[in-house]
């Protein structure tokens, strides 16, 4: 249901969707921390399991040329609470096809842990991770949201968890599922289905929603919980949530449309503006050339402060539509 793997990395398929949480506390986003250092150069003669033993040791601070992703949507949705929790900005989800991808082989964990020494027992550990040699392609990107713009949509940590009080240390992965499970599993199958399939939609049209769905679905039952009977309920309330979602998308859209076009009218108007007032002080100012340095230097901070404002209400609607 909610995973599937075609592709191949040694003795096991790779999955065709991975994840990704990144903050601005995160060096490169999609970029490894030493191909940021080197200003952008690359190349592939590594040594991938000295690299691996650099990038599982937590209190390493080097950068290495291995980028980090993961099959458990549920560990990025805990990181991504937590990053915010220690205030962290800029935090994204990131939705990846590695399939996609135009540079090859992408690295199933457990096996640079075994093939660096490490026992299968440790290497076992790292079984959700999947690791990408320098970067992960722009290709491969199936979807990006902002956990801010997720927040304004209405899934928020309490609708995942339930309460949590701020004072106490952010709960760790195997506390998240937990708190999770414990407060899905007192709703029944209906009302859950719905709840969660109105989470998934949260993440936007782009999204492949019916996936995001199953998984918290599965994270949410109880071993050995049956719920057979209700899988053509549950199908059919996916259905209508995704049908409501696509209606909603193109509500906005018309929107947002009109919220571009606004922007675009504003974009040209600051620029004929700016440049009307740099006519206007020029001329009457060339004989005081520190009051014009003065003067130009007052307008062009304003323009760039409006410059600004403007980017930033574009990435802001991009950043909802899905762009």
């Amino acid at each position: 249901m909610s995973t599937s793997n075609t592709g191949t990395n040694g003795d096991l398929a790779v999955p065709d969707l991975l994840f990704r949480c990144c903050s601005d506390k995160s060096v490169g986003r999609l970029l490894c921390g030493q191909l940021i250092a080197d200003g952008g150069t690359s190349n592939q003669d590594t040594d991938l399991t000295a690299e691996f033993l650099n990038h599982k040791n937590l209190l390493n601070r080097r950068v290495t040329r291995l980028i980090s992703s993961t099959t458990s949507l549920l560990w990025v949705l805990q990181l991504a609470f937590q990053k915010q929790h220690a205030g962290e900005s800029n935090i994204e989800i990131i939705f990846i096809s590695p399939h996609d991808s135009p540079l090859g082989e992408v690295f199933h964990a457990p096996n640079l842990a075994r093939q660096s020494g490490l026992s299968s027992e440790k290497a076992s550990y790292y079984e959700h991770e999947y690791l990408w040699h320098w970067k992960i392609p722009e290709e491969c990107i199936h979807a990006r949201v902002d956990l801010k713009v997720l927040e304004s949509r209405g899934l928020t940590l309490t609708t995942l968890i339930g309460s949590f009080k701020k004072e106490l240390p952010f709960p760790r992965l195997s506390e998240f599922s937990s708190k999770f499970k414990n407060f899905w599993v007192e709703n029944e199958f209906i009302g859950r289905s719905f709840a969660l399939a109105t989470a998934a939609c949260r993440f936007g049209y782009d999204a492949p929603v019916r996936r995001i769905f199953w998984i918290l679905f599965e994270n949410s039952l109880r071993a050995g919980e049956g719920w057979g009977q209700f899988s053509n309920d549950i199908q059919e309330i996916l259905t209508d949530e995704l049908c409501s979602l696509a209606a909603d998308v193109s509500a906005r859209m018309l929107d947002f449309d009109t919220d571009l076009a606004d922007l675009s009218w504003e974009w040209h108007l600051l620029h004929y503006e700016h440049a009307e007032r740099l006519n206007e002080l020029v001329y009457p100012l060339l004989e005081d050339a520190p009051a014009l340095d003065r003067q130009l230097q007052e307008e062009n901070d304003a323009f760039e402060h409006s410059t600004q404002h403007l980017q930033k209400c574009l990435r802001n609607i991009r950043i909802e539509i899905g762009h």
